[in-house]
Order: C-alpha cells, then structure tokens, then sequence
C-alpha cells in the first residue's frame, strides 16, 4: 500500500437501516445494553429474545413473524435464571437456541467478525453475556 486513498462523503454510498426495535436495535449490527449489576439488563435481553421468538411487537414497534434467537451467557444459569426468565417473558422456547459449551470445552468467541456472521444468519438476535464475564463458570 504506497499511497492512501481518501474519498470525499459525497461519494458514499447511504444504505437504509431495518430495525429489529426502531430507533435501539438495529438488525446486523452490534447493540450493546449497559448499567451496573442487578439493574436488569438480562432480563431486558430475555424480554426482547422473547417478544423476536413470538413476533409479538417491542413497545413502539410493529408485530413481525416469530423468528428463533441465539442465547449464549456465561454469567447466568440456564436451568435456574435464563430459562425461568424467558418463560416468565412468554418467549416460545423451541425458537430460543444456544450453544453446547460441553460440545466447544466451554468456550465460544463471538468476537471475530466471522463467527458473529455465522451467528448472526443463524438466528434474529444474538443474546451474550457482559464481556467481564467471559470465561467465569456457572
């Protein structure tokens, strides 16, 4: 790479933005949700997982079709916290998926745009855990 290309913005190309909850979430794009312990962002994750698994409309939004979720958190119990959680929310578990860490020795990175890509066709939401968690057993 010899020199450095520059383009001015009235040479980009603008590209319109679908919404998975107009103006928070945007669809292929990463969403952070962020606030100190026991402020509820789990549950606010598992409310929005359940409202994309029953295509039930998120407030101010519209109703869409059911589509399945990807649910990975090291953090939290599934058999005890994730799954009441999400029942409670009246999220159709078979459409809520999440990785087999025993089938991965209990380690999965979403980080690299590649596997994000790959979790992202997969599924409408992907719902992970807080990075300062990564790697802490259940």
């Amino acid at each position: 790479m010899d020199e450095l290309n520059i383009i001015t913005m009235n040479e980009v190309e603008t590209e319109d933005v679908s919404w998975l909850w107009k103006p928070y979430i945007p669809f292929g794009k990463i969403t952070l949700i962020q606030g100190d312990g026991g402020e509820g962002k789990t549950t606010t994750a598992l409310a929005i997982a359940a409202a994309v698994t029953t295509g039930k409309a998120l407030p101010g939004g519209v109703v869409s079709n059911p589509a399945p979720v990807i649910l990975q958190n090291a953090e939290d119990s599934y058999p005890k916290k994730l799954k009441p959680t999400l029942a409670k929310c009246g999220a159709d578990l078979d459409l809520v998926e999440r990785i087999d860490e025993d089938e991965c020795a209990g380690y999965v990175c979403i980080c690299s745009v590649n596997s994000f890509n790959a979790f992202a066709n997969a599924g409408r939401v992907i719902s992970t855990t807080p990075l300062s968690s990564a790697g802490k057993s259940k």
